[in-house]
């Protein structure tokens, strides 16, 4: 309660105190965390990868058991799939395949092949910040940043990579089942966010 009213009190602070348009820069996380104020965004990083693109049902693993269940990675691999597509893009060698047994030895499924988020942190690339419903901006700065953020999508069947802001409420995409480059934030109904 006393940690809620000290974070309370401090953006209350930042608004009182912020008459200017700068950005404010606030540590309530392990990385501090940029706010634009008076409706400004951030630039786009320059330093931003090129996102790794994986298909779920290539013929490499997509007949693979996913996890220990009796699904495959073509039909119920699109979370690990997306999380493989951003580990490879951060540098770690790994397709849905040899992800999926990774996970397999390491941890990283429950119940059979429900994917644990956070497993993927013991690779030293990603921090697992969990599942959020942030607001369009929030997701806008977050990839800005570079963050990790898959989204889920088609009723909350399916999870897909965000690769960037294609402007309005619609984002760019790497899909692992399906041809769509573009879903509308309308579309999706909460984010797995890794920084």
């Amino acid at each position: 309660m006393m940690k809620t009213m000290l974070v309370v009190a401090m953006m209350a602070a930042v608004c009182v105190l912020s008459a200017s348009a700068a950005p404010v820069t606030m540590h309530l996380h392990k990385d501090p965390v940029t706010m634009h104020l008076h409706n400004e965004t951030a630039p786009p990083q320059p330093n931003c990868p090129g996102w790794t693109l994986y298909k779920q049902c290539d013929s490499r693993w997509g007949g693979d058991r996913l996890g220990t269940s009796g699904n495959t990675i073509c039909s119920a691999g699109c979370a690990m799939s997306s999380v493989a597509m951003l580990l490879h893009t951060r540098g770690v060698s790994v397709d849905p395949g040899s992800l999926n047994n990774w996970l397999i030895h390491n941890g990283g499924y429950a119940s059979g092949d429900l994917i644990v988020w956070s497993a993927v942190d013991k690779f030293g690339k990603t921090s697992y910040q969990g599942i959020e419903n942030p607001s369009i901006n929030a997701v806008i700065s977050g990839l800005q940043s570079c963050h990790g953020i898959i989204a889920n999508v088609r009723g909350g069947t399916h999870w897909v990579l965000l690769t960037g802001h294609a402007g309005g409420s619609t984002f760019k995409v790497n899909d692992p089942g399906f041809s769509t480059t573009e879903y509308n934030f309308s579309d999706m109904l909460r984010f797995a966010v890794y920084h």
